[in-house]
């Protein structure tokens, strides 16, 4: 079941944020600092492996290093239900609300997310509208499955074909478009 949201003001949150902050050890600071796989709360299976479940390590981990958050990748995601029920898990067993974010999931058929064409063509194709409803959309089937960050999109503009890390994720070569394109995803 999802948490009840609390409305504060900036001020009260401000200050909820202070006395939170002020009851941490330096270590517990420095913990927050680091957004993590899950291979890093168990390692017991090498550095890269399909966990879909919170395991007894992850639990073990979560209660001594309370880290800033977790990043799931395509490897594991199987279904709405488990992953839905694998953040659920993380959360409870970690000290501190986790921010959680995803990598990859609308290539999972079985997660019934919407599809989207490439940051590529929509940015020659589409216009702010689109890309707002398209951020809208992404927002909130991620959010009812337990993710509250998303790492997109991409804000780069593509200088060149050689800079193939940016690929297809770029909305173009217009500096001008990819922040008019970037702003609209992000209101959505």
């Amino acid at each position: 079941s999802e948490q009840p949201v609390v409305n504060l003001s900036e001020e009260q949150a401000g200050e909820f944020a202070r006395r939170y902050l002020a009851k941490m050890t330096t270590e517990q600071k420095v913990a927050q600092l680091f957004v993590v796989k899950l291979e890093e709360l168990d390692g017991s299976q090498g550095g890269y492996y399909e966990f879909r479940k919170c395991t007894k390590g992850m639990k073990t981990t979560l209660s001594q290093i309370p880290v800033g958050g977790v990043v799931l990748f395509s490897r594991n995601i199987s279904t709405r239900k488990k992953t839905s029920k694998l953040i659920q898990r993380l959360q409870v067993n970690s000290q501190t609300p986790l921010f959680v974010t995803v990598a990859r999931i609308a290539s999972n058929k079985k997660m019934k997310t919407t599809k989207f064409p490439t940051a590529e063509s929509i940015g020659k194709t589409k216009d702010g509208e689109y890309v707002y409803n398209m951020g809208r959309t992404i927002a909130r089937e991620i959010r009812a499955l337990g993710f509250n960050v998303n790492f997109a999109p991409v804000a780069d503009v593509k200088t060149s074909d050689l800079n193939t890390e940016i690929g297809e994720r770029s909305f173009g070569s217009d500096p001008g478009k990819v922040s008019d394109m970037v702003a609209a995803f992000v209101q959505g």
